[in-house]
């Protein structure tokens, strides 16, 4: 109940505002991304799963994606590999993220052209908005 009243509090980006796509089947830490984005004057597109964020991907401008490496189904790294193997979507910035930062993953992201990778532990949400305003597309 006051998840729907906090997001209700926060108005709407204008829908020239930078798009950036949150892709995290946890709806809690998504909902979060997309409210904090929110206020920070982005347009935040969500996405609960990998097939999902294909489809918001196909169907939006992006500006920048935030995509969770472990995802039932379709996990992040097959998203990006999916990502970077379409010519429309090579360019996009892509900002991997995941509670478990394994060195494999990290490098395996890397491999495939994620542009940042984060620790979801290990930043503050003024780190994450920090990290979006450094890679997302230059208006």
């Amino acid at each position: 109940m006051t998840t729907h009243a906090a997001a209700a509090a926060v108005p709407a980006a204008p829908a020239h505002a930078p798009a950036v796509l949150v892709v995290d089947d946890v709806d809690d830490a998504r909902d979060l991304m997309a409210r904090l984005l929110r206020r920070a004057g982005y347009r935040p597109v969500t996405a609960g799963d990998g097939a999902a964020a294909l489809a918001a991907a196909d169907a939006d401008d992006l500006d920048l994606v935030l995509l969770d490496l472990t995802m039932p189904g379709m996990d992040g790294l097959e998203v990006l590999r999916r990502l970077r193997a379409d010519p429309r979507h090579r360019g996009l910035p892509v900002v991997m993220f995941s509670a478990a930062g394994d060195s494999w993953s990290v490098a395996e992201a890397r491999r495939l052209g994620a542009t940042d990778f984060l620790t979801k532990g290990g930043v503050g949400l003024d780190d994450l908005l920090a990290c979006v305003a450094r890679h997302r597309r230059a208006a």
